[in-house]
């Protein structure tokens, strides 16, 4: 199951590269493959009225982010390569890897999640914005059969919202985290399994976590909060250097710590 996982993040199309003092040295990659489920999360826990935060859109299409200067070697301020173009199946995914590829110079984890907001003020490169992320997700997840779309009128406006008509998929991703702070919690970070450690750091980025534990009993709701509020605290920078394929992960939770 290991040796199947690796050839999974391996055959992905990102990777993070320090490069600073002459020194160059490649990361392995976050499977992009478990973001769609991040936005599944986030669209199950916000009412069909409700403008959600979408955990996939913190991370690719997160407006209102604004980083300050760091210096070099932070996790954060690795550069993200393009380790190959070849097509993930996903539109908005795609559309990230040829922003990637036609970069003359690399950049960097934060700039990234600053560029592909599509909100972006920087003139010089509007061009790598993604346009319409939250309609074209919710097209999306439509289109999957996890949300509807339905019209509603607010005032004088007609507004369109997409309301959750999957319920099973909601309740599997809630069945999912809770158990990776429970039953099988491994307290030990670089142990955990990435796309898991991927949908706890994002969904703790768009302020859904605590949705996640609510409908646990009260002894259990306070382990599951205890012990992700452990496993969020650590050092980036030092589980980032421990490898194991998820420098990126710990990249992206580095730079929404210094948001």
């Amino acid at each position: 199951e290991d040796e199947e996982e690796e050839d999974i993040h391996s055959s992905s199309g990102w990777e993070t590269q320090e490069s600073w003092n002459g020194y160059r040295w490649k990361r392995s990659p976050l499977d992009p493959s478990g973001f769609l489920e991040l936005e599944s999360l986030s669209r199950s826990f916000c009412s069909a009225t409700a403008t959600p935060k979408s955990p996939l859109g913190t991370w690719l299409a997160s407006p209102g982010l604004q980083f300050p200067i760091h210096s070099s070697g932070t996790a954060d301020f690795r550069t993200v390569l393009l380790k190959s173009d070849a097509p993930t199946g996903d539109v908005l995914l795609d559309e990230t890897l040829r922003h990637i590829k036609a970069t003359e110079t690399a950049e960097t984890v934060q700039t990234w999640i600053e560029l592909l907001t599509g909100e972006t003020w920087n003139p010089f490169k509007l061009q790598y914005q993604l346009r319409n992320v939250r309609e074209r997700l919710a097209k999306a997840l439509v289109e999957k059969g996890i949300l509807t779309t339905e019209k509603q009128n607010f005032l004088l406006f007609d507004m369109t919202t997409h309301p959750v008509c999957n319920a099973s998929e909601k309740q599997r991703l809630l069945k999912r985290l809770q158990e990776s702070v429970l039953e099988r919690w491994v307290n030990e970070p670089q142990r955990m399994e990435r796309r898991t450690l991927a949908l706890l750091v994002l969904a703790h980025a768009s302020d859904v976590l605590e949705n996640v534990f609510a409908s646990l009993a009260d002894d259990k709701y306070d382990v599951a909060m205890n012990r992700t509020k452990d496993l969020l605290d650590v050092d980036p920078e030092v589980e980032a250097a421990k490898g194991k394929g998820m420098e990126m992960i710990w990249a992206v939770l580095a730079a929404f710590n210094k948001s």
